[in-house]
């Protein structure tokens, strides 16, 4: 196979492919976090797969779990007046 065939079938990630990707892959995790329903959408209107685009969003949710519990320990803390 040819590598302009190879890059046509996106088989062969060139530097900035594997960025936007990367870029892809975090702007459906964050909007997963809000809601996996909404994650797995904004995936697919990214362009991901909906394997990538879900696993993404499925992911976000036990992330945004701990930074919440992180949170909510910390204000409880914070001296008051």
């Amino acid at each position: 196979m040819a590598m302009t065939s190879l890059l046509e079938v996106g088989l062969l990630l060139t530097e900035s492919s594997v960025v936007e990707l990367l870029m892809d892959l975090l702007s459906t995790a964050l909007v997963g976090a809000i809601d996996v329903w909404v994650g797995i959408a904004g995936g697919l209107a990214l362009g991901l797969s909906l394997i990538l685009s879900g696993a993404a969003s499925i992911a976000s949710g036990p992330v945004g779990a701990v930074l919440s519990v992180v949170a909510c320990e910390r204000l409880q803390r914070w001296p008051r007046p």
